[in-house]
């Protein structure tokens, strides 16, 4: 079967969608901000919830009221640890990909033409739906990189406009992912170089002034992490309306992505995921069965691991010396 292929003239060049995203992205600062005050909230609520939570499940298990390399002697044998610690690390997954789908939405309907008012009330229509179509890419994504690298990067660009196409189009669940990848179908370098570009440009001059405020300030500054963190916050509504913009001039090329190409990335996903749990315990009984002590050093583990005789010199049944060859 040939490839299909968008007939779409070339996408607007990098800079382009950068000026446009930019005049968006100045022009409702205001309202972007508004939007995202409850979902940054709920994100930091979040963090710290499940960091107390971790906490409370070492201490609980380790019998200790401090957490220190040491306790990991004994939560790495238990099976308690791991299995509680593993739906906990799941829980906080989901709950992550909740808010970042309440943030990301947000941002999208004002860069859409909603006020930040408009928004915060319409949002709690769209969540549900955003939150299926941010999770299902997660599982494709998360399973093309468990087979190798480039089905990785490749489910990584194919799924980038899903929730903008949720919200637009109205197209929900798998149909989003589908139509999504039929954008980019044919041009999926385009796409990436432009992505990969435009975030370089924006991303590169936060990391300057974040070295600059480290540099003057230092690392462990309260005032120097809570500047870089707002820094952060404040790029994410650009590179929100960079894709925006780059989704606005992929859409009139929209292809119908063939149902045998649909299952080979299931199939791809599923095969995936396998070998990363398959690879996860295996992780998991080598270092329960390899002896390691946390409350050494690694040169303390290396030296009890190949004991040296240090009695060797008094040894009596040491065969004597070689005398001279006649």
């Amino acid at each position: 079967m040939p490839r299909l292929k968008n007939a779409a003239l070339a996408l607007p060049g990098t800079l382009r969608l950068l000026n446009q995203a930019w005049q968006a992205y100045t022009s409702k600062f205001a309202n972007l901000v508004s939007a995202m005050v409850l979902p940054v909230l709920a994100s930091i609520g979040a963090t710290f919830l499940f960091g107390a939570l971790f906490g409370v499940l070492i201490m609980t298990i380790s019998h200790s009221t401090t957490i220190s390399p040491a306790i990991l002697n004994t939560l790495i044998p238990s099976t308690t640890f791991w299995l509680v610690g593993g739906l906990l690390f799941l829980a906080s997954i989901l709950v992550q990909i909740l808010v970042m789908s309440w943030l990301q939405s947000s941002v999208i309907l004002v860069l859409r033409g909603e006020d930040s008012k408009t928004a915060v009330k319409k949002i709690w229509q769209v969540l549900p739906g955003f939150f299926g179509v941010a999770l299902l890419p997660q599982f494709l994504i998360f399973g093309a990189w468990g087979v190798f690298l480039i089905p990785g990067m490749a489910a990584s660009i194919w799924f980038i406009f899903s929730g903008y196409i949720y919200l637009t189009q109205n197209k929900k669940g798998m149909a989003a992912l589908w139509a999504g990848k039929a954008m980019v179908q044919g041009r999926w370098w385009e796409v990436f170089g432009r992505l990969l570009i435009g975030t370089l440009i924006i991303v590169i001059p936060i990391i300057i002034i974040q070295s600059l405020l480290l540099g003057i300030f230092g690392q462990n500054n309260v005032l120097s992490s809570g500047l870089t963190t707002l820094i952060q916050i404040l790029s994410f509504p650009l590179i929100m309306a960079f894709i925006n913009e780059l989704f606005e001039a992929a859409k009139p090329g929209a292809i119908t992505i063939a149902k045998a190409q649909k299952k080979t990335i299931i199939w791809l996903a599923v095969v995936g995921f396998i070998l990363w749990l398959a690879g996860g315990f295996a992780i998991w009984q080598i270092m329960k069965s390899v002896p390691y002590d946390f409350s050494k050093t690694p040169a303390q583990n290396q030296s009890s691991d190949f004991p040296q005789n240090n009695n060797a010199g008094s040894n009596t049944n040491a065969a004597p010396p070689l005398g001279p060859i006649d």
